[in-house]
């Protein structure tokens, strides 16, 4: 199956398997593959098949497609391995999916291979950047060159931010310093699984050839700390020295660790010449570790500043999601002669995933719903904005409530929503008989208090949470209130917050607590917040909590 994998840009490493007749590229939503990138036009270009083969047209986009480095002016057939380049984003087209595991193969087309049997290159000179200090004894190189060097690439560095800006100066500077280099690369660890990635090339003749770099000799590097210089077959012994040697494919290379402050290497720095002609030397070497030590901080300093630039923006993205998230809760109580009624809510993050609403129904009826998505933070929040919705709507749909849960069950029931699951309580009201039936679905149940302090725990007919099992159906309860009484609701982030000695709060203390009986339904919900914050003390709520109340007021 052909497949476009992206290198570099947007989501490098992501594939899209290429099945369908036509495929959009653009900024637009509507489009097959969404770029969001600012200089991508909304429908910016255009993948498409005939017969066995796809093509590609750019759809007159305001900074157009390169196919190979040239310009697509018109549609063009699509070979295995053309690079495509839509502004700053460059994907890799392949006729027949990956050649290689998708790990192996990264930007520029590098690929980190296992020890080649036919590489007959040999170690000639090692310097442990670890310790500091020549091995073998060699000559220091002059002061004065390690200052020029130091000062040529701080020259270069400037005041670049941006990690790929700091990379590509890096090796800017190692072509300046080293005349004799014909290609440079850097290669740095996955920060979460230690995966070698090359990250920046420079070549002073790109071929468009593939790039191929030895795992074991990085392997080597970065596990030793040591820089190594390599020999090339002119200068191993085996060869003859006089048959021509300049077909060889054998490189003179330097590879140098970029060890960071803690002593781990965060990656490696390799430049190669490309004929024998001039090969590096041991004094190359050491100039080439003490460049890589600086290199080493401006790398690390540019990927703090893009994870901080990440988390900031992140921030700022939790902060306008938490915004939304309660502008999608109920902005005021519902106002029903005879009646008061109480909600809380407090997210454990940003984000959460409990959920409660007020649905007017008809004949004057009022729909009270709360309920408690499985896991937290987005994925849980946006769930629970689904929730919120399909719950209204469908309970203003089905007259009948069990019809509405049924219906709204089926609707998760679905693999869209993976194992995901909703604990939900259902109460509609009649304010007239005040009478209120009640649902509920693998909650919490929900108490009742009476005016004299006593309490009751509504042990409902439980039903199966809502998206666990297709076509379940739900029984109704129903509880007659009398005046002065209150029907509470809450999320299991109530009973189960902990102190600091790891003490659940519990079910026990919510009864304590509610056998006081209070004025108003506000000051007995509070009383209850009030009793979960002094237990808890300073320890965060590892879950949400939501409460809701609905009080029949004393005639």
């Amino acid at each position: 199956m052909a497949l476009l994998r992206l290198i570099k840009g947007y989501s490098p490493g992501k594939t899209f398997n290429l099945s369908a007749p036509s495929y959009t590229l653009g900024r637009g939503h509507d489009c097959e593959i969404q770029l969001e990138v600012a200089a991508v036009s909304r429908r910016h270009v255009r993948i498409f098949r005939q017969g066995e083969d796809y093509y590609i047209e750019d759809l007159k986009s305001r900074n157009g497609t390169l196919l190979n480095n040239m310009p697509v002016h018109e549609p063009v057939k699509l070979k295995h391995r053309d690079r495509i380049q839509i502004c700053t984003i460059v994907m890799y087209y392949y006729a027949d999916g990956l050649e290689q595991d998708p790990a192996e193969i990264e930007e520029f087309q590098a690929r980190i291979l296992d020890a080649d049997p036919g590489d007959k290159s040999s170690f000639m000179a090692t310097f442990d950047m670890l310790k500091q200090k020549n091995p073998l004894g060699q000559t220091s190189v002059s002061a004065e060159v390690k200052l020029r060097a130091l000062v040529e690439i701080g020259r270069h560095l400037g005041e670049a931010v941006k990690l790929e800006e700091v990379l590509n100066r890096i090796l800017e500077s190692l072509f300046d310093i080293f005349p004799q280099a014909d290609r440079g690369i850097i290669v740095l660890r996955e920060m979460n699984t230690d995966r070698l990635v090359p990250k920046a090339l420079k070549q002073r003749n790109p071929d468009n050839e593939e790039v191929r770099l030895s795992r074991t000799i990085l392997q080597t590097v970065i596990s030793t700390g040591q820089a190594i210089l390599s020999a090339d077959a002119a200068m191993d012994a085996r060869f003859d020295m006089a048959q021509s040697i300049s077909s060889s494919p054998i490189r003179s290379m330097m590879c140098a660790p970029l060890i960071g402050i803690d002593g781990d290497a965060i990656g490696v720095l390799q430049i190669d010449a490309a004929t024998t002609m001039r090969q590096f030397t041991s004094s190359d070497l050491e100039i080439l570790a003490s460049v890589a030590n600086q290199a080493t901080v401006a790398v690390r300093n540019a990927q703090l500043m893009e994870r901080a630039m990440a988390e900031e923006s992140l921030k700022r993205e939790l902060n306008v999601a938490h915004k939304v998230q309660q502008g999608l809760l109920p902005a005021m109580k519902p106002v029903v002669e005879g009646y008061e009624f109480f909600d809380y809510y407090s997210p454990a993050r940003q984000l959460g995933g409990d959920v409660y609403d007020y649905v007017p129904l008809q004949n004057g009826h009022l729909a009270v719903i709360l309920g408690d998505v499985s896991g937290k933070g987005i994925s849980a929040s946006l769930l629970m904005a689904k929730m919120s919705a399909e719950a209204r709507y469908l309970l203003a749909m089905h007259p009948d409530v069990k019809d509405a849960m049924f219906a709204l069950n089926n609707t998760f029931c679905d693999d869209r929503w993976g194992d995901r699951f909703v604990t939900l309580v259902t109460a509609i009201l009649d304010p007239q008989t005040h009478d209120v039936q009640l649902v509920n679905a693998g909650h919490t149940p929900p108490m009742l208090c009476h005016p004299d302090g006593t309490l009751d725990v509504l042990e409902l007919f439980p039903g199966f949470p809502i998206g666990v099992l297709p076509d379940s159906t739900f029984m109704v309860n129903q509880v007659h209130l009398e005046p002065g009484e209150t029907l509470f609701f809450f999320t299991d982030g109530a009973t189960d917050c902990v102190n600091f000695e790891g003490t659940m709060f519990g079910m026990d203390r919510i009864i304590e607590c509610w056998k006081q009986y209070r004025p108003t339904i506000q000051e007995q919900g509070m009383a209850l917040i009030e009793a979960i914050d002094k237990f808890v003390g300073n320890v965060p709520h590892a879950d949400d909590i939501c409460i809701t109340g609905i009080r029949r007021k004393l005639q």
